[in-house]
């Protein structure tokens, strides 16, 4: 019997430590996409510095705004795109994690 909840606590530890780990996860993915995301703002806030300081030299014309615009509207739909793909693939993840964890 003494082996028997030996074994038991011992389980109790692996699932406890398997939960802590999966949270440290979220938790460390959760900050690298905040790092990621603000990459991303920092370079379109860069670019958009960029296209103004030449504005102010150089008169851009309104197809050039436009075409400015819309690259920057692509660029970011595609990393939308991307964040979806990504959150769907994480969230096929944990679900086969919880599922392991309940059986």
């Amino acid at each position: 019997e003494r082996i028997s909840n030996f074994q038991d606590d011992i389980e109790c530890l692996r699932h406890s430590s398997e939960k802590e780990r999966w949270a440290m996860a979220s938790k460390l993915a959760k900050s690298e996409e905040q790092v990621k995301h603000l990459e991303r703002r920092v370079a379109v806030l860069t670019k958009r510095s960029e296209a103004e300081c030449i504005a102010l030299g150089f008169k851009l014309t309104v197809d050039e705004r436009v075409q400015a615009l819309l690259g920057e509207r692509t660029k970011l739909e595609r990393q939308l795109e991307e964040a979806h793909v990504e959150l769907s693939d994480i969230k096929a993840t944990w679900s086969n994690q919880i599922k392991s964890l309940e059986t």
